[in-house]
């Protein structure tokens, strides 16, 4: 069994040890059912969006994707957790969208 180590995307240099994440076969089975926003200038390991991103589809009251504030009785800060499934299933409703309205998937630019 093969794995594999993410690039990083962003701005800040890499202090952290990178995860190995575990091939594409057994990912299915271990994805995790709450994620952390990623830190400011990375990306999401699971899907690629920035923590900008994430943020516009889990805040506000009609938010498409479900979150939770974790924090303790009397603390002014939490922790926001992301539903990783809604946000999956989000972004593969606008695949889908997108494909039914005549959207190719990647769109080929010639200069």
């Amino acid at each position: 069994m093969s794995t594999t180590t993410p690039k990083r995307v962003g701005r800040r240099p890499n202090s952290e040890t990178t995860p190995v994440i575990a091939s594409p076969e057994s990912e299915a089975n271990s994805l995790p059912e709450f994620i952390r926003l990623p830190k400011a200038g990375y990306r999401c390991e699971w899907t690629g969006l920035s923590r900008g991103s994430i943020n516009d589809l889990i805040l506000g009251p009609d938010a498409p994707v479900q979150s939770v504030l974790v924090k303790q009785p009397g603390a002014s800060r939490g922790v926001r957790l992301v539903h990783l499934g809604s946000l999956l299933d989000f972004l593969y409703a606008q695949m889908e969208a997108q494909s039914v309205d005549g959207i190719p998937e990647k769109e080929v630019h010639h200069a």
